[in-house]
């Protein structure tokens, strides 16, 4: 397939665009990854084009939901295609608006003959391959339950605060509605897993034009992980039939899912709470604050059961949430990149004195750059995919009601260019002085841990330290001439004006060193200032 007017795709540092997509075969039978009743998902592959340098292209494996529509000739195909329609739109609106490192990316759809695709990021497998083996049930242990739990809930938090952009109106306030082990995906990473939220077709607006109440009647989702209220087809609260959903899920992750499905009847509406007394039979395997978290979020009446509120607030949140609440509404990574202090740090390095500069370990610098590059890439694979619209003069974050996300593309291709014009060999006329500098220490082959810079700062204190001798050696200099000066004064004979003079010349080379030696101590002392809140910054795993 031949992609046209492909526009607006940020892949890992690229501005980019879809010039081809194939479906993977296997003797001629197209590799099937999941069905379902709203379409297919096929393995595949797209070609995509740097649109700045077209002499670069890149093969990247994919996954491809290819959705039927029916022909317009079939009876009730208009209204069929209609309702299709307004759910691929909606999983577009999602998917376009809301870039998170747990959520799918996409990069492209196309409508083509009787079908619709949406080309998306391919996954190593669901939740469900995360708590079973070849044996059976394989739960996890509970401090990664919580932590998966957590990025779930994170996410979800971050789809009801969103705003979203429709041809009609914005709308607000999104809920899945289908939350379960098989519709969160998992991505491996260095260590563990990501988790990636997927699926957003049968999602709801709780927000709706003329209404303001966020109960509406629910009629689908997966049987096993449906509430109490949603198996009757009542009106009910959004938030917490999610929460429910959550609160199975979390059965799951820590006792399996094929123990949780051999005891599904004791969650279904006529058991009140021997589902509760179930899990309090497995208190040798959860901590007590696991337990109340799930009473919590498993309680019948919806009344009484946890919302997001509530969970955020409870001591499970506490203990394992990755960070406080924040009332920043942009990213945490790019924020990193925004606020941290690296060009800064460029500039001291580079207005250092000659000989001060010789006694910065040269691996610090190779850490530092590093460090700094992986930070940038992290960040531009986390945000990739198909976006709206870019304006490339936009590089501005700051919005009321939501995350301005054109702009994360933008301010990430500017940092990933810059490294891009370190590794170059050659030097060219764009190049400034910060890439003049860290040239030198693009080194690929170069690996450090990230305890190692407590080693580098120790040895820059040394220096610190060494300087404010130097500092104190001068400063009793001073203070030395200053007395004999004196001296010459209160004689006010002839014969001691020329070794004053002499004693004037003296004093102010020495005033002259001390000056540039409290210069370079300034500098140093920020240079260090500046190093340990960079990493600090950027401690956190991201």
């Amino acid at each position: 397939m031949i992609i046209e007017n492909q526009k607006h795709l940020f892949y890992q540092g690229w501005f980019a665009k879809i010039i081809e997509v194939k479906v993977d075969k296997i003797n001629n039978q197209e590799v099937i990854l999941g069905q379902g009743g709203y379409g297919t998902v096929l393995r595949g592959k797209m070609k995509i084009e740097n649109i700045n340098n077209t002499k670069e292209t890149r093969e990247v494996p994919i996954a491809i939901k290819r959705i039927k529509l029916s022909p317009l000739k079939e009876k009730k195909s208009f209204g069929e295609n209609q309702l299709n329609m307004e759910s691929i739109k909606l999983e577009l609106s999602v998917y376009e608006q809301i870039k998170s490192k747990n959520i799918v990316q996409l990069y492209g759809s196309e409508q083509k003959d009787n079908h619709y695709y949406l080309y998306l990021e391919l996954c190593d497998g669901n939740l469900l391959n995360c708590i079973m083996d070849e044996n059976g049930d394989a739960p996890l242990k509970e401090e990664q339950a919580i932590r998966y739990f957590i990025k779930i809930f994170d996410t979800l938090q971050l789809l009801q605060k969103s705003t979203y952009e429709r041809t009609e109106n914005n709308k607000e306030s999104l809920y899945h509605r289908d939350i379960n082990v098989k519709n969160i995906l998992i991505k491996k990473c260095v260590i563990g897993y990501q988790i990636k939220l997927c699926d957003f077709g049968i999602a709801q607006y709780s927000v709706q034009p003329g209404n303001q109440n966020k109960n509406l009647i629910q009629e689908i989702g997966t049987p096993a992980f449906k509430s109490p209220e949603n198996f009757l087809n009542q009106l009910c609260d959004q938030e917490k039939n999610e929460t429910w959903s959550l609160g199975t899920v979390l059965v799951c992750l820590l006792f399996g899912y094929s123990s949780f499905m051999a005891n599904i009847q004791l969650f279904n509406i006529g058991n009140k709470d021997d589902h509760l007394k179930w899990i309090s039979r497995q208190k040798n395997l959860i901590s007590t604050e696991v337990q109340q978290l799930l009473f919590g979020l498993l309680q019948k009446e919806p009344k009484e059961r946890m919302g997001y509120k509530q969970i955020s607030e409870s001591q499970c949140y506490r203990l394992y949430g990755n960070y406080p609440p924040s009332r920043s509404l942009i990213p945490r990574g790019i924020q990193r990149l925004m606020y941290n202090n690296f060009e800064y740090l460029t500039q001291l390095f580079i207005n250092l004195n000659q000989n001060l500069y010789k006694q910065i370990p040269e691996d610090l610098l190779f850490f530092l750059f590093q460090h700094y590059k992986n930070l940038v890439h992290k960040q531009c694979q986390n945000y990739s995919g198909y976006y709206k619209s870019i304006d490339s003069t936009d590089l501005s974050l700051q919005t009321t009601s939501n995350i301005n996300y054109i702009g994360i593309p933008t301010l990430l291709q500017k940092y990933y260019q810059f490294f891009q014009n370190i590794q170059l060999e050659n030097e060219t006329q764009n190049d400034d002085q910060m890439i003049l500098f860290w040239r030198k220490f693009s080194q690929p082959n170069r690996r450090y841990q990230d305890s190692q810079r407590f080693c580098f700062l120790n040895n820059l204190f040394e220096v610190l330290d060494k300087l404010q001798v130097e500092q104190q050696a001068l400063e009793n200099q001073i203070l030395e001439l200053n007395k004999k000066k004196m001296l010459y004064l209160e004689k006010e004979e002839k014969l001691y004006s020329k070794k004053e003079e002499n004693l004037n010349k003296k004093l102010y080379v020495i005033e002259k060193l001390k000056e540039d030696k409290d210069d370079n101590f300034n500098k140093f002392n920020d240079l260090i200032s500046g190093l340990t809140q960079y990493f600090d910054w950027n401690k956190e795993k991201i």
